[in-house]
């Protein structure tokens, strides 16, 4: 008996699925989002745009899937799947220059963060070709603290990267030398304070009884030694860690 002919081609086992992880969605930002879901894809060897397109669509939200369902009932699938996918978020979701610039003029002050955090914000709505302008530089340094800005100014050289660690430096460097010159230079109650609170275990000093009446008939302002110190009474009790400041405090003031 003759043996079996071979087979015309070899079996091969089914591919193994890829894992793929993607990052959420960033509505603000799609177009980023769309150029780190392909170094993913690069990373994984994942080509066909069609697979490709499922990756990208389990990973979007509601409001996004509403403005996809057409795509995804497109049978058959086409192969520039993900190319329409990306177009189609990208133009739905990206400001327009105008619409940049209006946010980034109506961006508020610093505020408690970095200077270079500042910056980043910044870049994202910025217009594309206007980093290195005037005007952005001068709209970056407006919302920087007035002593932070007046020691900036004045260099109109460095590249705004550079303006922005440097503010980072200064940011640090003033906020030391405010608690050390509170430290050194203040009364000792007032020192106290800005390290947290009251020092205890020091003997009180000998002062005259309070006259009769209480603080209601005549209590004299020593009393109340933040008044004497020039600083709020949540400040004298609890230094860096009051939650509440009342005018004038020269505490908050120095900070």
């Amino acid at each position: 008996m003759a043996p079996p002919a071979p087979a015309p081609y070899p079996v091969l086992p089914p591919p193994r699925p890829v894992n793929v992880v993607l990052p959420p969605f960033r509505a603000g930002r799609p177009a980023a989002w769309f150029a780190a879901c392909e170094d993913v894809f690069q990373l994984r060897g994942v080509t066909d745009q069609r697979d490709m397109f499922s990756y990208c669509y389990a990973a979007l939200g509601e409001e996004q899937l509403l403005q996809v369902d057409d795509l995804v009932e497109m049978r058959p699938r086409p192969p520039d799947a993900f190319f329409r996918l990306r177009d189609r978020l990208v133009a739905t979701h990206s400001l327009d220059a105008y619409k940049r610039l209006e946010e980034l003029l109506n961006m508020p002050p610093l505020g408690g963060q970095k200077p270079s955090v500042l910056l980043a914000q910044m870049r994202q709505l910025c217009p594309p070709g206007e980093e290195n302008t005037m005007i952005f530089r001068c709209a970056f340094i407006q919302r920087l603290p007035p002593n932070i800005r007046m020691q900036l100014a004045e260099d109109r050289v460095s590249p705004i990267q550079a303006l922005a660690a440097r503010a980072d430096a200064l940011i640090v460097h003033h906020s030391y030398n405010s608690v050390a010159a509170v430290s050194e230079d203040a009364p000792e109650e007032l020192a106290a304070a800005v390290h947290g609170g009251k020092q205890h275990g020091k003997k009180k000093g000998r002062g005259k009884a309070p006259p009769p009446g209480g603080r209601g008939q005549g209590a004299a302002k020593g009393d109340k030694p933040w008044e004497k110190l020039g600083v709020c009474r949540q400040h004298y009790r609890y230094g860096a860690d009051a939650w509440d400041c009342h005018a004038p405090c020269a505490w908050a003031s120095g900070n």
